[in-house]
């Protein structure tokens, strides 16, 4: 008799994984929220934005002309069909 404990347990054969988040969940779930969630924060968001390119701007991090661009490109409307806020700002 062998004296490892282990050596008698018969393993179980991996089951194969499926895909997280699977099309299904992330159509019916995972989407609709992130828009609920951007049209309930997408103003604030935008706000922090731009105070946070203000103060990039007078630690003089960035120069005056790119947080003007950024300051310009914030103060536009998203373009028609955009479901995200993930754009450049230049």
């Amino acid at each position: 008799m062998s004296q490892n404990p282990l050596a008698g347990i018969r393993r179980k054969s991996a089951t194969p994984r499926r895909e997280f988040p699977d099309g299904d969940y992330t159509r019916e779930v995972l989407l609709p929220e992130a828009s609920r969630a951007e049209a309930l924060v997408g103003a604030a968001v935008i706000d922090i934005y731009r105070a946070h390119v203000v103060h990039l701007a007078e630690q003089r991090v960035i120069e005056p002309a790119v947080a003007g661009r950024s300051l310009a490109r914030l103060a536009e409307p998203l373009p028609a069909g955009s479901e995200s806020f993930d754009l450049p700002l230049s």
